[in-house]
């Protein structure tokens, strides 16, 4: 849909709201604005940006407020709020907690549709590598960073550490998260350096209380006649966001807050010639580290049975979603697999399980010391979804803005063009 057809569906649905509606996107709008101010604000001079910090935030106030509070200044309708807040889940942060800018942007990002890539996931990495390789550049995979090193004289980066071999350069960029970086890679005799980051990330507000759960399903010989959607569906056990994932924040064992079915191979119109007469589908949930977190300690694939039975539960509950919604796949299941958050971990590198990085709430966008390109180690700079947003397109924005940071040449072909 549209823009103008997205609007018209909801004043259909909600006649006593039109003005409520129209108002909210007034203001999407005004947070696309809001975050290009925040791109241009890390290519200042750190003093110039300190001293228009007030401006800044003023103008980007709309990150700086939950959605929660923003929507109900111009609407009471509980389940108008569920209903422009059922995004959430992209970005996982419920309304009281994330920044109404984030779910604005979420807003505008599917409004006309999304777009799939043609051949799949897969296809985005190796144009990226033959790039850096055209540059001298090396992509190495199974090549985990184990620590940055630092001179102990001049507190500056001297390279990383990776499989117990040196690999020295005069900079670092870690697209790890903020997490990661200031957690595990920075040696603790430089801990010092970096106490005001350490002592954020523990705040409650900034810290992500969301991990995932993602259910991937195998599907075989389905009828011809068996057509399965390419756009995502959203479930919920009702509007009241907040309150689903409270209960569930309590017992686990309560409904699922949100559940996300989609079907990547019916987006991919190469995906038949590539694997015939299949499809996969996959199911996503919100799920707390704490509840998986006592396994954490035991080896992949051998974390015994208590685990194995606990992830059972989940992965019924889920095909259970996807059956009520899609009973004619039911007898086409070839292959189910569940990953928890220590998956997570494991296979993708995230810290406590969380593939969304740091929190997407409005203590997030106040806190410069985790969403800055510089870090104090001289040389060390960030880049990736932590100093931008969530998502493929905040990480894509994150490369520009580090090489911005980094390259004062490339900062002012950047800043030339605002």
């Amino acid at each position: 849909k549209n823009i103008k057809q997205n609007i018209q569906s909801l004043k259909l649905k909600f006649p006593n709201d039109i003005k409520a509606i129209d108002k909210y996107f007034e203001l999407v709008r005004e947070a696309q604005t809001s975050i290009s101010i925040m791109f241009i604000q890390d290519l200042l001079p750190p003093f110039l940006a300190w001293l228009l910090k007030p401006i800044v935030t003023w103008k980007t106030k709309l990150f700086h407020r939950t959605s929660l509070d923003v929507l109900s200044t111009f609407t009471s309708n509980q389940d108008l709020i569920g209903t422009l807040t059922y995004g959430f889940g992209d970005y996982g942060e419920v309304p009281s907690r994330g920044a109404f800018g984030m779910n604005a942007l979420i807003t505008q990002h599917y409004i006309g549709g999304g777009y799939y890539p043609v051949g799949g996931p897969s296809v985005i990495a190796p144009p990226i590598i033959r790039l850096i390789e055209s540059f001298g550049g090396k992509v190495l995979v199974r090549s985990a960073v184990s620590s940055i090193l630092v001179d102990s004289k001049h507190e500056k980066v001297l390279g990383v550490e990776v499989k117990g071999k040196q690999v020295l350069a005069p900079m670092v960029v870690s697209t790890a998260g903020s997490m990661n970086t200031y957690k595990k890679l920075i040696p603790e005799e430089y801990r010092h350096k970096i106490q005001k980051q350490l002592k954020a990330i523990d705040d409650i507000d900034i810290a992500p209380q969301t991990s995932m759960l993602s259910l991937f399903v195998g599907i075989k010989g389905l009828p011809n006649d068996v057509q399965l959607p390419k756009q995502n569906l959203w479930l919920y056990p009702s509007w009241d966001h907040d309150g689903n994932w409270e209960k569930f924040k309590t017992n686990i064992d309560e409904p699922f807050p949100a559940v996300f079915i989609s079907f990547p191979s019916a987006k991919d119109s190469t995906y038949q010639q590539r694997c015939p007469d299949k499809q996969v589908a996959l199911v996503i949930a919100p799920a707390l580290f704490s509840d998986f977190e006592k396994y954490s300690h035991l080896r992949v694939r051998h974390r015994g049975d208590e685990y194995e039975k606990l992830k059972q539960g989940l992965t019924e509950r889920l095909m259970a979603h996807l059956l009520h919604e899609f009973p004619q796949i039911k007898e086409n299941i070839d292959f189910v697999e569940l990953g928890s958050p220590l998956s997570n971990d494991f296979y993708l590198g995230t810290y406590r399980g969380a593939v969304y990085g740091l929190s997407h709430s409005p203590a997030r966008f106040d806190c410069d010391c985790l969403t800055s390109v510089r870090t104090p180690i001289k040389g060390l700079f960030l880049s990736g979804q932590d100093v931008a947003v969530n998502g493929i397109h905040g990480a894509a924005l994150s490369g520009i803005k580090s090489a911005a940071v980094i390259s004062s040449s490339f900062r002012y072909k950047m800043l030339s063009l605002v």
